[in-house]
C-alpha cells in the first residue's frame, strides 16, 4: 500500500468515528451510519450498522469515481453490560490521545 494512501487513512479516521466531535453524515440506507472525509483527491466513506454487534464497510476513492481500497468488518461487545454508548467512548480515542496515536503511526511509516 502506498505511503500516502496510509497517511490519508489515518487522517480520515481520525476525523471520522475515532473524532467524538465530528457528526455522522446523512444516512445512505435504512438503520446505517455514516461518515464521510475528503482531502485533495481522495474520499472516504464508513458506514455501519448496529451499536454492541455491528457490522460495516470503508471505502477510499480517487477522484471521486475510482474505489482503491475497502475494509469490511464486523464486531460484538462480549461483555453485554456495556452500553452503546460506553463502547462509543472506548473506541472514540482520538481527543484524548491525538498527539500519541499520531507520533506513534508516524514512527511506524
Amino acid at each position: 500500500m502506498n505511503q500516502d494512501l496510509i497517511k490519508f487513512l489515518i487522517e480520515a479516521k481520525k476525523q471520522t468515528y475515532a473524532n467524538e466531535n465530528v457528526k455522522m453524515g446523512v444516512s445512505t440506507r435504512i438503520g446505517s451510519h455514516d461518515y464521510e472525509y475528503s482531502s485533495h483527491d481522495m474520499t472516504y466513506h464508513d458506514t455501519y450498522f448496529g451499536g454492541t454487534k455491528f457490522m460495516g464497510e470503508e471505502v477510499v476513492y480517487l477522484d471521486d469515481t475510482t474505489p482503491i481500497w475497502g475494509m469490511n468488518y464486523y464486531g460484538v461487545t462480549l461483555d453485554e453490560s456495556l452500553s452503546e454508548d460506553a463502547m462509543d467512548k472506548a473506541l472514540r480515542p482520538y481527543d484524548v490521545f491525538s498527539k500519541e496515536i499520531s507520533n506513534s503511526s508516524k514512527d511506524r511509516l
